[in-house]
């Protein structure tokens, strides 16, 4: 298929419309919070890349031949920055609710959160990049860390927009149902694009 444009598009929808809206739906069924939705986010994504460029393909096998590789590929990152947070924000809880805090209990209060919210950038950016590019792992990692220190407006965006959305979706509910199902398993690539 050599076309470009709204006539590859059109091919691809004509073509392959009822897979597509499979793999959507199984990428959001697979989307369970750290174990799965990183693999199942780049799946998606990587087989729709791969479509988009040669304009055929099998797409539920590359599916599944991209999940599993991801999986086990980002599986220990993700694992292990999730337990960081998690430890991280044990810590905050000790110092809020069992330590008496002073001074020092302040000053390491604020730097556990600060550390949190890096830790929470670079899984963001870190995830962004393992489904858009085919680097090595350690590669990602250290451009993940780069982009959360030296993009402070959209590390603001990453920040802010989930509070932006959770409000909007909860002053509008029952009505953005639907926007939820489209936006959860492609949060992170909307984000990249703003």
């Amino acid at each position: 298929m050599h076309e470009y444009g709204f006539k590859l598009y059109m091919g691809i929808f004509i073509s392959y419309g009822w897979a597509l809206f499979g793999i959507n739906l199984l990428t959001l069924l697979l989307c369970l919070p750290v174990v799965t939705a990183p693999a199942a986010i780049c799946a998606n994504n990587r087989v729709l890349m791969k479509l988009t460029l040669s304009g055929e393909g099998k797409i539920m096998p590359e599916y599944w031949g991209e999940f599993k590789g991801s999986l086990f590929r980002y599986l220990p990152f993700f694992s292990i920055i999730t337990a960081l947070g998690v430890g991280l924000t044990l810590v905050m809880y000790y110092l809020l609710f069992v330590f008496e805090i002073g001074l020092f209990g302040y000053v390491l209060l604020a730097l556990c959160g600060l550390l949190i919210l890096f830790l929470y950038l670079v899984y963001t950016y870190a995830t962004l990049l393992f489904v858009s590019v085919d680097l090595p792992i350690g590669s990602s990692i250290k451009n993940a860390v780069l982009l959360s220190v030296t993009q402070p407006k959209r590390d603001l965006m990453i920040i802010f927009m989930p509070f932006a959305i959770t409000v909007v979706t909860a002053l509008m509910l029952p009505r953005t149902i639907p926007m939820l199902m489209i936006l959860i398993p492609t949060f992170t690539t909307l984000i990249s694009c703003i």
